[in-house]
């Protein structure tokens, strides 16, 4: 598979309002593109069928089980420990982002 750039301009953010007791979420964006509540609604509609779903816990299995086998059972150096660890932080971020659509409203 070949790899193409990604800019800010492709990614999901959350945005968030101060608060007296720390931020809330006030909605998503794309870029500098403020999604409507229609297209928000349909990715909470996804994200809560997605965390839920075998899909989800075989590629989160999959991920975490080669970051142990490459990072720890294979690893030849601190280079292969390290992009294990890159792995598992990969995993991190998808599910914190499908976790707080999940959750949202």
């Amino acid at each position: 598979m070949k790899s193409k750039g990604v800019t800010r301009d492709d990614v999901l953010e959350v945005l968030y309002e101060p608060t007296a007791h720390g931020q809330r979420i006030i909605g998503f964006a794309v870029g500098d593109v403020k999604l409507s509540d229609g297209d928000v609604n349909q990715l909470v509609s996804e994200a809560k069928m997605f965390k839920q779903s075998f899909l989800w816990k075989l590629l989160d299995k999959r991920t975490c089980y080669a970051a142990q086998v490459y990072g720890v059972n294979k690893a030849k150096d601190f280079g292969d420990t390290r992009h294990a660890q890159g792995m598992i932080g990969a995993i991190e971020i998808q599910d914190e982002i499908v976790s707080i659509l999940a959750r949202y409203k």
